[in-house]
């Protein structure tokens, strides 16, 4: 079976969607950017709409996982938490075992490329 591949996608839960794959990407680009304007931007998504999702975040896991620094003369900012820097390294580690025993199975049962 040439040419066949698989796509996995990663998301934690409790009764509602938590954490998966866009919420790392704009956590990463919250603390490359110290903005999370910036990091919404560079995503192509609205400054609301990231705002909503890190809130949601932080409403269904119990803790702050994002600093926020409010304008002024120096303009403002946010930055990651301790938190939410140790959820976004779990969550990296966590895929990647995942993927790495996916990629084993998917060769184990359709032969890999």
């Amino acid at each position: 079976m040439k040419g066949i591949k698989y796509k996995l996608s990663i998301r934690i839960f409790n009764d509602n969607k938590i954490f998966g794959p866009g919420a790392a990407e704009l956590l990463e680009g919250i603390r490359k950017e110290q903005s999370l304007r910036r990091a919404a931007l560079n995503m192509e998504m609205s400054y609301n709409k990231a705002w909503n999702i890190v809130n949601n975040i932080e409403k269904n896991i119990g803790f702050k996982i994002v600093e926020r620094q409010t304008g002024g003369i120096g303009g403002g900012g946010a930055v990651l938490t301790k938190e939410g820097e140790v959820l976004l390294e779990k969550y990296r580690a966590f895929t990647a075992d995942v993927e790495s025993y996916a990629q084993k199975a998917f060769e184990k049962y359709f032969g890999g490329d």
